[in-house]
């Protein structure tokens, strides 16, 4: 009975001492973050995206990186070793200009030229949104190995800026003329708060690298102030510029059904 004693405290110190063992490459070099340490983030589907159009057929013109559908840094800092703090920025923006080619109002038709010869002006149409979002959350991870699950649950803030239009035109308004142009379409400043769980799992490529894969469910509240609009007027003698107010302000509540996810490259210091 002893020696079965003896043999299962050895067998068990020996599991915990494997267990216990830090998980380092073959330099040696720890791969996994610990307590006191703190990592940043970045959102690694711009990147993706960028890489695929490379070796894409689809479209002869040369691809670029955009943040038309976001950008995230994150940050995080270990409490211990299976649990952080963390943090995140994120950043979209977008701008698409429409022309349209319509005949300049200024020109004269001499000698044979007719109203086929007139020359095309720009008028262009620039819809834009901006926006901006803080995170914050705190995320538990299981796992001894290269690949790590982690989930949680954060809170967030947001405010943007979305559909803006601004209008040019190729042919501007005179004071003798007798007309309207509109100059701008205003939207509204949006605000929202949210609070929500994620889960995901990170795979180290290399000591204190990892790629990241998360989604996100969660429960979000937006308000958007009141919109504009700004008119250029023309009355036969003068030219001004009218601003009115759009309609009142809104707000509504959501909850998001489906999840949401990203791409993240991050790395540990």
């Amino acid at each position: 009975m002893k020696k079965v004693f003896i043999t299962m405290s050895v067998a068990l110190f020996a599991a915990t001492t494997v267990f216990a063992q830090e998980l380092t490459n073959k330099a040696g070099v720890p791969i996994l973050p610990k307590q006191g340490d703190f990592a940043v983030g970045i959102d690694a589907d711009p990147f993706l995206n960028y890489v695929g159009k490379l070796f894409s057929n689809a479209g002869a013109t040369a691809p670029v990186l955009q943040v038309k559908d976001g950008f995230t840094v994150s940050g995080k800092y270990f409490l211990d070793d299976k649990t952080a703090v963390r943090a995140k920025l994120k950043f979209n923006y977008s701008s698409d200009t429409d022309v349209d080619y319509v005949g300049n109002s200024d020109w004269t038709a001499t000698g044979d030229q007719t109203e086929a010869d007139r020359p095309k002006v720009e008028d262009e149409t620039t819809t834009s949104s901006l926006g901006f979002g803080l995170g914050a959350g705190l995320e538990k991870r299981l796992g001894n190995s290269r690949l790590q699950f982690f989930y949680g649950a954060e809170l967030g803030l947001g405010i943007g800026w979305n559909g803006d239009k601004a209008y040019t035109y190729g042919n501007a308004l005179k004071s003798t003329d007798t007309g309207t142009q509109r100059l701008e379409d205003n939207n509204g400043t949006t605000f929202s708060f949210g609070v929500g769980a994620f889960a995901g799992v990170e795979y180290f490529v290399a000591p204190r690298i990892s790629i990241g894969g998360e989604f996100g469910w969660g429960l979000s509240y937006s308000s958007t102030g009141q919109g504009s609009t700004v008119d250029k007027i023309a009355d036969g003698t003068k030219v001004t510029e009218k601003t009115t107010d759009g309609d009142s302000s809104s707000s509504a509540f959501s909850l998001q059904n489906a999840p949401s996810g990203h791409l993240s490259i991050n790395f540990y210091f």
